[in-house]
């Protein structure tokens, strides 16, 4: 058995013939269904700008957030290129106050000194040099810990090694030959 509409409810069928005459324009429609209509259109119009601007909007903060990345990683290599860079300028320049400092002390051997200070306890003017009397103290605190690398003299005479009876290799041979 089919299942189909009867034709005993004529009211339907004119209703949805009249409805499907309209849809296809083949009728008129009401003013109240012309502005619904256009008001339909303008809304799917408007909406149909939004989303392309919606969609515009989000490409721009594309292109805007990885220009800003871009640049936030130069900025950050940038940064650590002048870290090293500093740190390089500050060894070099504490190296060289060390050599002073060690030369008017009468201490052999500055680079040695230059390894076994702590940086950290170095003090630095608003130039980036170290200051010279936080030097002093770091090369005495090593030479507490390691009086070998003081000279006999006070002064660098390039006689390390001698004393008041001449040089070793004098020593060495009055040695050999049996007397001191």
């Amino acid at each position: 058995m089919s299942t189909s509409s009867s034709p005993a409810a004529p009211a339907d069928d004119t209703i949805d013939q009249t409805t499907d005459q309209q849809d296809a324009g083949l009728g008129e429609a009401t003013p109240d269904q012309q502005a619904a209509e256009k008001a339909s259109r303008e809304a799917a119009e408007y909406r149909r700008k939004l989303r392309d601007a919606e969609k515009r909007i989000a490409e721009l903060e594309a292109v805007g957030q990885t220009d800003l990345e871009k640049a936030t990683t130069r900025a950050d290599t940038a940064e650590k290129r002048l870290a090293e860079a500093t740190g390089r300028i500050q060894t070099l320049a504490l190296g060289a106050e060390v050599a002073d400092v060690c030369g008017k002390l009468g201490i052999t051997r500055p680079s040695v000194i230059s390894r076994l200070i702590n940086p950290a306890g170095i003090a630095w003017d608003e130039d980036g040099h170290p200051d010279r009397r936080s030097v002093e103290a770091a090369v005495k605190a090593v030479m507490e810990d390691v009086p070998q690398l003081r000279r006999a003299g006070a002064a660098d005479t390039g006689t390390q090694g001698t004393d008041a009876k001449g040089s070793m290799s004098d020593q060495v041979n009055a040695l050999l030959r049996g007397g001191v």
